[in-house]
Order: structure tokens, then C-alpha cells, then sequence
């Protein structure tokens, strides 16, 4: 008897671990953005990139970087090209409630210029938690950012991660947001 109670304690104490190792991070879909087309357009992620886009003076909003990157071979680069602001867009199922999103950035800001990261917990299409990072000031060179979701009751069945890079109102220069490395904690 002594010998099945401890074999019961040792595995409630491996699959507690194993539980804990495998919810304490999360890499999202492309979380790398490793992963792009021929235009370059990112396959997991919906953006405004486009080849036809009004104005054509940038029509890749968003693009793979290759010369300023954190982790991977490519990270996410998002302009603003004096019309629109660039953004990239992801939604995708869990099965935990994530206490933050981390990732790392760098940007330049022009004028009074803003970028921001938002994520939205879902559950049956409600939006039960959420948490943003904005910077207005430019960042030389890349740093964690850290985007806090408090811990609700609920658990979420989706995340909607959006980044964007500039605002409309900007007219002044062209913001540029780079984004690397985004996972779930």
C-alpha cells in the first residue's frame, strides 16, 4: 500500500510539472514570422499589405525583416506610409487564460506618432480580458515588452493579437515598428 501511495505522489508530481512546463510559454502561430509568401505577405497573419495598394509609393505595409531581427531568421517590419497605418492581425484557439504576452520591439516614432500591440482574450466570441502596449517615443534598439492580461475567472477559447505601426494624423514622417518573437506566458 505504502509502495502505490508513493507511486501515486510521484506521478501527481510529474504531471504537475510536465503541466506547468508546458503552459508556462506559448509561441503564437508565426510568433517568429518566419513564415511568409512570395509577395511578401505574411501567411498567418492578416494585414493591409498589398501589391495594389492607393498610395503605391510603400505597398508592403508590412514586411519581412531580415537585417534588424531579434530571434529567427525575420521579424516583422510595420511602416507607415503617409496614408495609412500598417497593421497585422491574428486570432487563434487556447485552451489556458495567459497572464501576459511578451514579445520584443524597437521603433521610430516620427512627430507625435504612436505604435501599439493589443490582445484580446475571447471566449465564445466575448472579449473576457484584454491588455495594450503603446509607445511614443522610438526605440533604437530592440526590448521586451511585457503586455499584462489580468487573471479573470473565465478561460478564453481564442487571442486576437493586433500590432500596428502609425496613425492617420501623422504627417510629418514615416513611423516604423519592428516586432519579434511574441509569446503567450
Amino acid at each position: 500500500m505504502r509502495l502505490l501511495t508513493k507511486l501515486a505522489s510521484l506521478f501527481m508530481i510529474f504531471v504537475g510539472s510536465c503541466t506547468n512546463n508546458n503552459m508556462s510559454r506559448f509561441e503564437i502561430p508565426n510568433g517568429d514570422f518566419e513564415n511568409w509568401d512570395g509577395m511578401p505577405r505574411l501567411f498567418d497573419w492578416n494585414t493591409n499589405s498589398c501589391p495594389v495598394c492607393v498610395p503605391d509609393t510603400n505597398p508592403y505595409t508590412v514586411q519581412k525583416e531580415s537585417n534588424y531581427v531579434y530571434h529567427g531568421r525575420y521579424a516583422a517590419l510595420l511602416i507607415y506610409n503617409y496614408a495609412y497605418p500598417a497593421w497585422a492581425e491574428n486570432k487563434f484557439p487556447i485552451t489556458f487564460h495567459p497572464s501576459s504576452l511578451t514579445g520584443y520591439v524597437r521603433c521610430i516614432n516620427a512627430g507625435s506618432d504612436s505604435v501599439c500591440i493589443k490582445i484580446k482574450l475571447v471566449k465564445n466570441r466575448v472579449v473576457v480580458d484584454s491588455g495594450q502596449w503603446v509607445s511614443t517615443s522610438s526605440i533604437s534598439n530592440y526590448e521586451k515588452i511585457t503586455i499584462p492580461i489580468t487573471q479573470h475567472a473565465n478561460n478564453a477559447d481564442s487571442v486576437l493579437i493586433r500590432i500596428q505601426g502609425g496613425h492617420k494624423y501623422n504627417s510629418t514622417g514615416s513611423t516604423s515598428l519592428w516586432v519579434d518573437y511574441l509569446n503567450l506566458q
